[in-house]
């Protein structure tokens, strides 16, 4: 009697794979002399067909099931293959059952077709199958370090379901980028350089508070003791004041991380000098001004300089005009001179202020008012002078906004009085305040990138009052290190003059910009793996070092970063990790092994190649006849002419 074998399916990482039984003609298989050798006696005829005596044959339908072939992975969907009993053949019509099949075509279990797998994951298809040597990318959170799926169109958002609940960024395989894993970007906890105007010790006592986000629309300001405005209700750190030699108090004003968005404004102001210290990055989307306010007419006093400004300035104040004169008042300096103030009726202008002895960044100290005019008519005030301001980071400074510590304008006069004046108002008007100088930013930090405006300039010199015909012209502050403040003009004559009686305000001069970057940096990129992963030459990111951190188990040493074992090669991620591709083509048995007598027990080499049982538990109430893949002892069947397609032994 022979027997025929079930239909069996097998499951394939992701891919539902059935395992058909072929029909192979006789003696066509090449290498199987054994199996071909007994397509004699009565000839076959098709396995399927009604056959004389079929219905006295008992059926076999043994289950052979648990063979394992590929790299399968852990997160394997499982498939379920529909069962189904082979055909049974009988003998032939004369009831000869020596020959092992009837007529022209023998029963083989084959191997299966092309199939293409992923170790880890699946493809963008339902269920994670692969329909070609695809990508492979995780489908369920439970496939990631950092326990995150991320699903990203064309990718994977065919095969995620609700299996996947991260957010981006992700890794090469669709993993979030989150501790533990790899982190996006680098972070800089602490300070690796002292900054500039601190001690090593006074770092050391500040608590940073954090991190900072100031993305409310409108205008943050702090006085110099308290803060108000648009805080978004956050806590904002309080000052840690520190005493400068031979400049003004140091406010410390320290951040865990700080950002202000688009759309918003710091405002800073009072007596002290201020320094932002950022333990980590900062952002400047919006901006940040230290600005000294313009002058005043009818006023003595000048208008409010910056935080930090107007300390020891001496011979740096912009000079007055003269007393009962109608001149404008001399420009402030600071890193450069600033312009002399116009001469007006009656005698001369203010002096120019003049240029700092040395720097101003250190002592942190901001820039000088300028002059107040002649007191004909009326005094009118200069401007004050821009603020002092430090931005120190641990991390990455961006600043895509606006940060300014500029001089003020000088006041314009809006007053004249009754005189000789041979114009057509018959009178004279008062002169004009000089611009304060710019004052001091200092920017330091391992990173720091400026697309946004920086300034540190002049405050331009007041006019005579503008309803007057009788009036000179302010001069333009200084915007570059290379400039002084203009002069003011006005009259050059002593007593009753031409239209341009009343002089006008010099413009302050430039202040001082300091750029460090690229100071030592202390940048870490957190995580739970061990060891920890590194970061980017550039701070731009971080980088695996190891295979534990990345989850397709392969780190890429493209950088030669790594400090554990890092077996990945060829493309790789943003991080380094070896990119997933789908394993390549698997041919399989769901029992037993392919009968490739070439390499007898090896994996199948092709499709279409008959799998033969490899022991006798294969073969349900008979016995597998011993062949080259067969174990010693495994297969006891003995005649190799009485073999079905499986190669086990035919019961007689």
């Amino acid at each position: 009697m022979k027997g025929a074998r079930a239909l069996r399916t097998a499951s394939l990482a992701g891919v539902c794979v059935a395992m058909v039984a072929g029909a192979s003609a006789c003696a066509s298989i090449a290498g199987l002399g054994d199996y071909s050798s007994g397509c004699g006696g009565g000839g076959c005829v098709d396995a399927a067909s009604d056959h004389p005596g079929a219905e006295d044959a008992p059926a076999d339908t043994a289950s052979r099931e648990g063979a394992s072939f590929g790299d399968t992975g852990p997160e394997d969907v499982a498939s379920s293959g529909a069962s189904e009993s082979d055909a049974v053949a009988s003998g032939d019509a004369s009831g000869d059952d020596a020959a092992p099949c009837d007529g022209t075509s023998c029963s083989a279990h084959t191997s299966v077709t092309t199939t293409w797998t992923c170790a880890k994951g699946g493809c963008d298809h339902a269920g994670g199958v692969c329909g070609s040597a695809e990508g492979c990318y995780c489908t369920a959170d439970s496939q990631c370090p950092s326990g995150k799926c991320v699903v990203a169109a064309g990718r994977n958002d065919g095969s995620c379901g609700s299996g996947c609940t991260g957010a981006s960024p992700a890794d090469g395989f669709q993993c979030a980028l989150a501790s533990p894993g790899i982190p996006a970007a680098c972070t800089g906890a602490t300070f690796a350089y002292t900054p500039a105007n601190l001690s090593a010790s006074q770092l050391g006592a500040l608590s940073p508070v954090g991190p900072v986000d100031l993305s409310c629309a409108g205008t943050v300001t702090y006085d110099g003791s308290k803060w108000g405005g648009a805080t978004c209700s956050q806590t904002l750190p309080s000052p840690h004041s520190i005493t400068q030699s031979g400049g003004p108090t140091l406010d410390v004003l320290a951040f865990r991380s700080l950002a202000i968005g688009s759309g918003v404004t710091l405002q800073l102001s009072g007596p002290h000098a201020i320094l932002i210290a950022v333990f980590g990055d900062a952002t400047v989307a919006g901006a940040i001004h230290a600005d000294g306010s313009a002058g005043a007419s009818n006023s003595n006093n000048a208008g409010a300089s910056g935080p930090g400004g107007d300390s020891a300035c001496g011979n740096s104040t912009g000079g007055a005009g003269g007393s009962s004169h109608t001149s404008g008042g001399g420009g402030g300096g600071a890193q450069t001179r600033g312009g002399a103030g116009a001469d007006g009726v009656g005698g001369n202008g203010g002096a120019a202020g003049t240029a700092f002895s040395s720097s101003g960044t250190t002592p942190l100290r901001g820039g000088c008012p300028g002059g107040a005019s002649g007191d004909w008519a009326c005094t009118t005030s200069g401007g004050g002078g821009g603020g002092a301001l430090q931005i120190s980071v641990a991390g990455t400074l961006t600043i895509t906004g606006a940060v300014s510590a500029n001089g003020g304008a000088g006041g314009t006069s809006s007053c004249a009085s009754a005189g000789c004046a041979p114009g057509p108002n018959n009178t004279y008007g008062g002169g004009a305040g000089g611009g304060g100088s710019g004052g001091t930013i200092v920017l330091e930090g391992p990173w720091v990138t400026m697309s946004g405006a920086v300034t540190v300039n002049g405050g331009g010199g007041g006019n005579p009052d503008p309803a007057l015909k009788e009036m000179g012209k302010g001069g333009a502050g200084a915007i570059s290190a290379s400039q002084s403040g203009a002069p003011g003009t006005g009259s050059a004559s002593g007593l009753c003059g031409s239209d341009d009686e009343s002089g006008a305000g010099g413009g302050g001069g430039y202040g001082y910009l300091g750029v460090s970057s690229g100071k030592t940096g202390n940048y870490s990129c957190t995580t739970s793996l061990l060891p920890a992963p590194v970061c980017k030459a550039d701070k731009s990111g971080c980088l695996c070092v190891a295979d534990s951190d990345c989850a397709t188990g392969r780190c890429v040493n493209a950088d030669s970063q790594c400090s554990g074992t890092c077996t990945g090669t060829g493309a790789a991620d943003a991080v380094d990790c070896a990119s997933a591709v789908a394993s390549p083509a698997t041919f399989g048995c769901d029992e037993g092994i392919c009968s490739d007598v070439a390499s007898p027990g090896a994996a199948c080499t092709a499709a279409g190649v008959p799998c033969w049982c490899t022991s006798d538990a294969n073969c349900p109430g008979t016995a597998c006849v011993a062949w080259s893949g067969c174990v010693a002892g495994a297969c006891t069947g003995t005649g190799s002419g009485n073999v079905d397609s499986f190669h086990c032994a035919l019961p007689r």
